[in-house]
């Protein structure tokens, strides 16, 4: 069993890597009818999230393949970075961060 994980954010997915493939866990991958075209053992899709957007619907249901999502699985981790990410705005940190950046060079030895 071959395992490959890509570091690119919303790339088309190539024929060739579907060639052999009987499942795939797919994060924001492409794929499209080009993408199916040469995946003839492909019987299902699990898409990691709710959307399924970037997936071919239609393509897969023509070759019979399951297509899978994960609704709410991380709704809780997101709402934590809504809250965190609000708080932080509110109190100013992204302001003083960037003010704590511009100074990294006096903030060493004894002055940290």
């Amino acid at each position: 069993m071959d395992v490959e994980v890509s570091r690119i954010f919303y790339h088309i997915v190539s024929p060739e890597k579907l060639r052999e493939c009987i499942g795939i866990l797919a994060g924001d991958s492409i794929i499209n009818k080009h993408s199916l075209s040469e995946a003839d053992e492909l019987r299902i899709i699990q898409k990691t999230g709710s959307g399924v957007n970037t997936i071919d619907l239609m393509e897969c249901s023509n070759k019979g393949i399951y297509v899978c999502n994960l609704p709410g699985v991380n709704a809780i981790d997101i709402a934590e970075y809504v809250v965190g990410a609000m708080k932080a705005a509110l109190r100013g940190f992204f302001r003083m961060d960037r003010a704590a950046w511009d100074e990294r060079s006096n903030l060493i030895g004894e002055r940290l």
